[in-house]
């Protein structure tokens, strides 16, 4: 059987519950035909040395792509522990990477040269979940640990590679409501909470252009590590923290909204008052005057 046109193959699980490879293609008499292929299957055949072109006549003359093969390989690093994927993406424990669902799976097999702990929203059951509670998962699984459980992932740094804007302002909301909280707000604690790793080009979220973006990877591991912003964007000329995102930003911001609500409370020091006024002043002697009005 020729196929005309082939799509990249889905993971899901049969009947039995066995995770398979599912092909969709079109034969040229213009059928769609789908096909399951077990993942073990596909990765034990790899392992032996199987080409695409041997794989095709193994399994029911389908045709293979390598982003089929990368699928399985993701898959494997995710949730299959017996396999070598598993074992390499199990070495970070200290950090913990989730794909957004607006990136593709079959990213996390090349990024595993860079990265460890990899994993991806489909993978984990929460595709189409709102961008809330993928944020604040960790939160949610650190209530459900023992103490012990907790100290240990207090030093853990949550991260999502996301093309959406929108979790780069729940990320910044949450990072102001802790620094309100907080007495020494540099010396915060951030457990729990994710670091956004934004992917403003849109290149950078093709399979295909892998290398581009794991040419990256040690700044933006050095960026995670450095805990100066909640998010970071990722371009063609290299990764940054977002302007309104870094820590010395948002705890400025703290303290002029706990200044304003002070003065409004009428709660300020005699000091504190004669400086404000001060200010005040300086500011309407340098108010440019109006223009008069056209006769």
């Amino acid at each position: 059987m020729t196929e005309e046109r082939v799509r990249i193959g889905r993971i899901v699980k049969d009947k039995n519950d066995i995770p398979c490879l599912r092909k969709v293609f079109t034969d040229a008499a213009g059928t769609r035909n789908q096909l399951y292929i077990p993942v073990k299957d596909i990765l034990q055949e790899v392992d032996n040395g199987t080409n695409l072109k041997q794989l095709k006549k193994k399994f029911n003359n389908c045709k293979f792509t390598r982003d089929d093969i990368r699928v399985c390989r993701a898959f494997a690093a995710v949730t299959m522990p017996e396999r070598r994927e598993y074992k390499k993406n199990a070495r970070e424990r200290r950090m913990k990477i989730l794909l957004d669902e607006n990136m593709p799976y079959q990213l996390i097999t090349p990024l595993l040269k860079k990265f460890g702990g990899l994993t991806h929203i489909y993978f984990e059951g929460m595709e189409g979940f709102a961008d809330e509670f993928i944020y604040y998962r960790p939160f949610y699984q650190l209530k459900k640990k023992t103490q012990r459980e907790r100290i240990k992932d207090i030093k853990t740094r949550y991260v999502i590679f996301t093309r959406d804007r929108d979790m780069v302002d729940i990320a910044r909301a949450q990072w102001l409501n802790r620094i309100r909280c907080s007495a020494t707000p540099e010396d915060i604690r951030f457990a729990g909470t994710n670091v956004i790793i934004h992917i403003q080009d849109a290149s950078f979220a093709k399979a295909k252009n892998s290398k581009a973006l794991t040419a990256l990877a040690d700044q933006i591991l050095e960026m995670i590590e450095s805990k100066q912003a909640c998010a970071y964007s990722v371009k063609k000329d290299g990764v940054a923290p977002i302007g309104n995102c870094r820590l010395d930003e948002m705890i400025k911001r703290v303290a002029e909204e706990d200044l304003r609500r002070r003065i409004a409370e009428d709660d300020l020091t005699d000091d504190e008052r004669i400086m404000v006024q001060e200010r005040q002043k300086g500011r309407k002697r340098r108010r440019k005057p109006e223009d008069p009005a056209p006769a």
